[in-house]
Protein backbone atom coordinates (compact mmCIF):
# COMPACT_ATOMS: atom_id res chain seq x y z
CA UNK A 1 0.00 0.00 0.00
CA UNK A 2 1.45 3.38 -0.98
CA UNK A 3 1.58 6.44 1.22
CA UNK A 4 -1.24 8.06 -0.81
CA UNK A 5 -3.39 4.95 -0.32
CA UNK A 6 -2.83 5.08 3.43
CA UNK A 7 -3.76 8.76 3.52
CA UNK A 8 -6.87 8.09 1.44
CA UNK A 9 -7.91 5.28 3.79
CA UNK A 10 -7.36 7.53 6.82
CA UNK A 11 -9.49 10.27 5.22
CA UNK A 12 -12.23 7.76 4.37
CA UNK A 13 -12.27 6.51 7.97
CA UNK A 14 -12.38 10.07 9.33
CA UNK A 15 -15.22 10.88 6.94
CA UNK A 16 -17.21 7.83 8.03
CA UNK A 17 -16.80 8.82 11.67
CA UNK A 18 -17.90 12.40 10.95
CA UNK A 19 -20.94 11.24 8.99
CA UNK A 20 -21.88 8.90 11.83
CA UNK A 21 -21.70 11.77 14.31
CA UNK A 22 -23.77 13.99 12.03
CA UNK A 23 -26.39 11.28 11.61
CA UNK A 24 -27.55 11.78 15.17
CA UNK A 25 -27.87 15.55 14.71
CA UNK A 26 -29.62 15.89 11.34
CA UNK A 27 -32.70 14.53 9.61
CA UNK A 28 -32.84 11.32 7.62
CA UNK A 29 -33.20 13.28 4.36
CA UNK A 30 -29.92 15.10 5.02
CA UNK A 31 -28.15 11.80 5.59
CA UNK A 32 -29.50 10.39 2.33
CA UNK A 33 -28.04 13.39 0.50
CA UNK A 34 -24.67 12.84 2.16
CA UNK A 35 -24.70 9.15 1.27
CA UNK A 36 -25.41 10.02 -2.36
CA UNK A 37 -22.62 12.59 -2.38
CA UNK A 38 -20.02 10.35 -0.75
CA UNK A 39 -20.99 7.18 -2.61
CA UNK A 40 -18.69 5.33 -4.96
CA UNK A 41 -17.00 7.71 -7.34
CA UNK A 42 -16.24 6.80 -10.92
CA UNK A 43 -13.18 9.04 -11.17
CA UNK A 44 -10.63 9.99 -8.57
CA UNK A 45 -11.22 13.50 -7.35
CA UNK A 46 -9.58 16.05 -5.11
CA UNK A 47 -11.91 17.84 -2.72
CA UNK A 48 -11.92 21.61 -2.95
CA UNK A 49 -12.44 21.81 0.80
CA UNK A 50 -15.90 23.30 0.26
CA UNK A 51 -18.78 20.84 0.48
CA UNK A 52 -21.09 23.16 -1.47
CA UNK A 53 -18.56 23.61 -4.28
CA UNK A 54 -17.84 19.86 -4.39
CA UNK A 55 -21.59 19.20 -4.66
CA UNK A 56 -21.97 21.84 -7.38
CA UNK A 57 -19.17 20.24 -9.40
CA UNK A 58 -21.22 17.05 -9.45
CA UNK A 59 -18.40 14.57 -8.88
CA UNK A 60 -17.36 15.57 -5.37
CA UNK A 61 -14.40 17.77 -6.26
CA UNK A 62 -11.92 18.41 -9.01
CA UNK A 63 -10.88 15.51 -11.26
CA UNK A 64 -7.51 14.11 -10.34
CA UNK A 65 -5.08 14.20 -13.25
CA UNK A 66 -2.68 11.29 -13.46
Amino acid sequence: MTRDDVKAAERANALCMAVSQLASEFSKESMLSLQKFFGVRRAQVISTGSLKLDLALGIGGLPKVK
